[in-house]
C-alpha cells in the first residue's frame, strides 16, 4: 500500500536525523477517518543555524491521501480519490521568551486523481498556486496554545488547526479545532490533542476526535470519527 511506504520511509528519515546536532525539524505523520487517509512528511530549516531564535526558515513537506465520497455525478455513485501534494516556502520566525511566531510564503503543488472521474468536481487534475502559512505557539508552561493557519490558490485549499492544553509534567492535554477544506468540500474537527516529549530531541502527538464534512454537486455528507498521530524530531 503506497501510504504504508511512505509512514514507513518517514520514520526512517526521522531515524536517521537523531544523530546530528540542532537547527532542522523533521515531522511526519497520519490522520485517519471513515473516508479519508493522509499522509505527509516534512522539515524546517533555520538558516541562522539555531531554531530557537528568530530568523529567516526554509520549509518544505510532501504529502499522499486516499479518500472517497459519495455522488450522484457518476455511474455506481461513488469516488475513489487520490491525492499527491508537495509544498516549498521561505519565512521568517519571531522567538520571544513566551511565545514563537513564524510566517511564510512560498508554492504549493496538487495533483487529485479521481476514480472514475467526476466532472462535476473541480478539484481533479494538477495545479500550483501560491501559499501562505502563519503559526503561533507558547513557549511557557503549564497553560499551552498554538494556532496554525495555511491557505494556497491551488483550488482554494485552506486549513486550520487551533490548541489549548495543560501540562502535567511532559504530557500536554487538551481540545483541538480544525477547519479544512478546498472548493468542493469544507470539514470541521473537534477532539482532544495529547503532546509529549520522548525525548530532548523528539516529540510525540496523538489527537481523535468527531470529523464532520460537506461536498458540493450532490456529493454526500461525512461523519465520522478522526485519529491522528505525528512525531517531531530536531537535530
Amino acid at each position: 500500500m503506497k501510504l504504508k511506504k511512505y509512514v514507513i520511509a518517514a520514520l526512517s528519515i526521522l531515524a536517521i536525523g537523531q544523530a546530528s546536532a540542532a537547527d532542522t525539524a523533521v515531522f511526519a505523520g497520519v490522520s485517519a477517518a471513515n473516508n479519508s487517509t493522509f499522509g505527509y512528511i516534512g522539515g524546517v530549516k533555520a538558516m541562522n543555524g539555531d531554531l530557537s531564535k528568530s530568523g529567516v526558515l526554509l520549509r518544505g513537506m510532501l504529502s499522499y491521501g486516499e479518500y472517497d465520497y459519495g455522488t450522484t455525478a457518476v455511474t455506481g455513485g461513488k469516488v475513489d480519490g487520490d491525492a499527491i501534494g508537495a509544498e516549498l516556502g521561505i519565512g521568517y520566525q519571531w522567538v520571544n521568551p513566551g511565545n514563537r511566531f513564524s510566517l511564510y510564503g512560498g508554492i504549493d503543488h496538487q495533483d487529485h486523481d479521481l476514480s472514475p472521474n467526476d466532472n462535476s468536481n473541480d478539484v481533479r487534475g494538477t495545479k500550483t498556486g501560491a501559499a501562505v502559512q502563519a503559526e503561533v505557539e507558547t513557549l511557557g508552561s503549564p497553560w499551552y496554545g498554538a494556532l496554525l493557519g495555511k491557505y494556497s490558490t491551488a483550488y482554494d485549499s485552506y486549513w486550520v488547526r487551533g490548541r489549548v492544553g495543560y501540562a502535567f509534567g511532559n504530557v500536554t492535554i487538551g481540545p483541538e479545532v480544525i477547519l479544512g477544506g478546498n472548493k468542493e468540500y469544507d470539514e470541521s474537527r473537534y477532539g482532544l490533542f495529547l503532546n509529549t516529549s520522548i525525548s530532548k530531541s523528539l516529540s510525540l502527538s496523538l489527537s481523535a476526535g468527531q470529523r464532520e464534512a460537506e461536498g458540493n454537486n450532490a456529493r454526500d455528507d461525512q461523519t465520522s470519527g478522526y485519529v491522528g498521530v505525528s512525531i517531531t524530531a530536531s537535530f
